[in-house]
């Protein structure tokens, strides 16, 4: 057997030495570093006086921490479905997303809280010239890009000096799409998608020898979305089927990877220190690319709805299956939400009906396993007691199936 490499020796160490430091951070989930893993630029200076390896690696340790410190912060300060509070330097709590599901990122308030807006009220208020397609039947899809600038221009001074590192590069709003609320009636829905970034201060210029690191943010787009009733997001993708706005997405989070590795190859310097104007013009690329890519799907679901409404009131969607899964039931797999007084019978492969306490379907959704244990453990879906379940079920032979039931799936996106 040929002896191994130095270089490919070195690195091993390394990355054996990355991932004992990571080990020790229980801020960064596990599942995400298999992901993105960390990207380390530096130089190595050999000179003409030696080597010294010592200097070499206690540098780059140095570089190995900063790295690590500005993976902990971004994580601390990304929380999906909500934004940063500038004024507590945290991404929690109710008021850092939408209230419901008319509501979009409006900006910061001048003491550094997320301040939400009805979707209609922002047009109104940007005066935009097509906020009347809002209120077509079916509405239309209305899309705005917002520039980061904007949604921070009233900040106080003491606030734009945020406790968290983050920075919302710009957001693209986009309302309305079509929903339904947990009894099956019709709602309106807007979405915020941001385009935000965070960074680790780059290392003080001491004069020392070794590995010259260059600040380098990591890039996110970041979704703010509620259910007509205050629901989190999850609730919201899981009765959407399919996610209009996925591909779209999906196209978007592959352009700002993109940004994100060629950093500090063409950037030149820009204001603030976030980075270089050809940056910055590229992610305004990104967000105009996302609006227009949202609209042209919208248009190619409308152009669809006509033939799929006529195929929903025919009855050929699955809803039979409803009252098969719930004949097919045992006990222990009904319950009732607790927030709604529904009772929620599972089936095979995370099918979920939801009936009303008249034994008439409200809905049906297409859950994945852990959303389910999740309802479960928070106890908004308890166990049904013996006479609920024995009321259901002769309840429900005698309304057999609604025409309301569409069976939705959790998005693969």
């Amino acid at each position: 057997m040929a002896p191994r490499d130095g270089i490919a020796d070195a690195l091993s160490r390394l990355a054996d030495a990355l991932r004992a430091e990571l080990s020790r951070q229980p801020q960064i989930p596990t599942d995400l570093l298999r992901q993105e893993g960390l990207q380390i630029p530096w130089t190595l200076e050999v000179g003409n006086g030696g080597f010294d390896a010592e200097a070499h690696a206690s540098e780059l340790r140095k570089a190995l921490k900063l790295q690590v410190d500005a993976l902990i912060s971004h994580h601390k300060s990304f929380r999906p479905g909500h934004v940063l509070s500038l004024r507590t330097g945290k991404a929690e709590g109710k008021d850092t997303r939408p209230p419901d599901s008319r509501f979009v990122f409006g900006g910061y308030s001048p003491s550094g809280h997320p301040r939400f807006l009805d979707f209609a009220q922002w047009l109104l208020q940007l005066e935009h010239p097509d906020q009347h397609l809002l209120y077509r039947k079916p509405p239309g899809l209305i899309t705005v890009v917002t520039p980061g600038e904007q949604l921070t221009s009233e900040l106080l001074p003491i606030y734009r000096q945020a406790p968290v590192d983050q920075r919302i590069h710009g957001q693209v709003t986009a309302g309305w799409y079509p929903i339904r609320r947990s009894d099956g009636t019709p709602a309106t829905l807007a979405v915020t998608f941001q385009v935000i970034s965070s960074s680790q201060a780059p290392p003080q210029d001491d004069g020392s020898q070794g590995p010259k690191t260059h600040q380098r943010r990591r890039f996110g787009l970041n979704l703010l979305v509620a259910g007509p009733d205050g629901e989190d997001m999850d609730e919201v993708f899981a009765t959407l089927d399919p996610v209009p706005w996925s591909s779209a997405v999906a196209w978007a989070r592959q352009a700002l990877a993109s940004v994100e590795t060629s950093q500090g190859k063409r950037s030149k310097p820009g204001a603030g220190g976030h980075g270089g104007t050809d940056l910055e013009k590229r992610i305004q690329g990104i967000l105009g690319g996302l609006a227009r890519r949202l609209a042209q799907k919208h248009r190619g679901r409308e152009r669809r709805t006509g033939h799929a409404e006529k195929r929903h009131q025919s009855g050929r969607r699955p809803t039979r299956m409803a009252m098969k899964d719930l004949e097919r039931a045992q006990d222990h797999d009904i319950f009732v939400d607790s927030r709604k007084d529904t009772l929620i019978v599972l089936g095979e492969k995370g099918r979920t009906h939801v009936f009303n306490r008249a034994g008439k379907l409200v809905t049906s959704i297409r859950y994945p396993a852990d959303a389910i244990e999740k309802k479960q453990k928070a106890e908004v879906w308890c166990p049904a007691g013996p006479g609920d379940i024995r009321s259901l079920r002769q309840d429900a032979r005698s309304h057999g199936t609604s025409d309301r039931d569409t069976l939705h799936s959790e998005p693969r996106d």
